[in-house]
């Protein structure tokens, strides 16, 4: 196995093990694929599925902030935690967006601490706004987690 740096982010690659990390400027068809041909190669597939859960945890987090600061479905909590928990859904969902890593950590922490705080601090809650909001929390922490830990491999893949 060995890396490679591209877009000053390591990819593994693994060897001819019928699995293919890489592929060519053509389509399946065979026929030349235009968006491909810039570069010559297709982004790994690895790489694709970090962005695509990295958006879902900014999206769900921005989400949940916007449901926080306007207090929907949560009058009867306190106005200055839920508001508070809002404001930092939304900017470290911003910073999600841009592929921050603190804000990987800092997505995964919050919304842990919003989780177990939640349902100890309403008194009164809707059930279906708590359960929406408990599971997007959920989401944001396991695919926080799951960002964390392939960082974690690109870091500690041997060059």
């Amino acid at each position: 196995m060995f890396s490679r740096f591209r877009n000053g982010i390591r990819i593994r690659e693994a060897p001819a093990r019928g699995k293919i990390v890489w592929s060519a400027n053509r389509n399946t068809d065979g026929s030349p694929n235009p968006e491909r041909l810039d570069s010559g190669m297709r982004q790994p597939v690895c790489e694709k599925r970090i962005k695509r859960i990295s958006y879902l945890a900014a999206t769900l987090l921005c989400v949940s902030g916007l449901i926080h600061v306007s207090r929907l479905g949560l009058a009867a909590a306190p106005a200055g935690i839920v508001v508070g928990f809002g404001v930092a859904y939304l900017v470290i969902g911003c910073f999600l967006f841009t592929n921050n890593r603190k804000a990987v950590y800092f997505g995964g922490v919050v919304s842990l601490c919003g989780l177990c705080i939640g349902p100890w601090i309403l008194k009164q809650p809707s059930i279906p706004m708590v359960a929406f909001l408990g599971i997007t929390e959920v989401a944001v922490v396991v695919s926080c987690l799951w960002l964390i830990t392939q960082q974690r491999k690109d870091v500690r893949t041997p060059v």
